[in-house]
């Protein structure tokens, strides 16, 4: 129901958080050991890419963008991601 609503307040630019979604899975299906770094890049990467381009687009526009939820999205990634490092590291390399 929340795709539906997202879709409906969004359009087609809802399909950039499912992009990001895939990148986020397969940056920590094949680099677990040091995900946390990458996706924190790249989702911050992609925010900022996104943000020229609607500073490009529509520079001064009030219209809503996908950048809301882009913005809460890298937090949420960034921590899941050093979360599930910190459990693929072994106990003794983690600090206290």
């Amino acid at each position: 129901m929340g795709t539906i609503i997202q879709y409906f307040i969004y359009g087609k630019d809802i399909l950039l958080i499912f992009v990001l979604h895939l990148l986020v899975y397969l940056m920590i299906k094949f680099s677990p050991k040091n995900c946390g770094k990458h996706v924190t890049i790249v989702s911050l990467g992609l925010l900022s890419i996104y943000h020229i381009y609607r500073m490009i687009v529509d520079y001064g526009g009030w219209n809503m963008d996908i950048s809301t939820i882009m913005m809460s999205n890298v937090n949420k990634y960034s921590l899941f991601a050093y979360a599930y490092q910190d459990g693929q590291s072994e106990l003794n390399k983690l600090s206290k």
